[in-house]
């Protein structure tokens, strides 16, 4: 967790594979991190999602935003977090990797966002960084 957090806010997609507590790892790294994101951290959980296509609108709802006239879902998004200094949390992404272009989207065209995703497989994007989240030790079952 600490590991994590030394990466943010400069690294601004980092993904973690490997299977155990990705999604625990990623909620206390985000609580730990909120003081560095004074616009907003934000948790989405993907999982539900069967269709790559409906992760911006997803992420959208999560935000609040009601899409603006003449604007596409995408374009909505991409106003809102342009100027924000926000931490989002993707949770199992690899539901939906068809949509890792759109995060790339998000993360060019908005300066100040850092993006988390959680994910058994890398999104395959510039300026992503891998953080292998090691197997927990655990004591045996009786």
């Amino acid at each position: 967790m600490v590991e994590i957090s030394n990466f943010l806010p400069e690294v601004r997609l980092l993904t973690g594979t490997g299977g155990v507590g990705k999604t625990r790892l990623a909620i206390r790294t985000a609580r730990d991190a909120a003081q560095l994101f004074p616009d907003e951290t934000v948790f989405v959980s993907l999982a539900p999602l069967g269709d790559s296509a409906l992760v911006v609108l997803t992420v959208a709802q999560s935000l609040r935003l009601r899409e603006a006239e003449g604007q596409t879902p995408p374009e909505t998004l991409r106003a809102y977090l342009r100027e924000k200094r926000l931490l989002l949390v993707l949770d199992n992404f690899e539901h939906v990797l068809g949509a890792a272009p759109e995060v790339a989207n998000l993360i060019e065209t908005c300066p100040r966002l850092s993006v988390l995703v959680t994910s058994h497989a890398p999104l395959r994007v510039r300026g992503e960084q891998e953080y292998t989240v090691p197997l927990s030790r655990c004591p045996p079952r009786l």
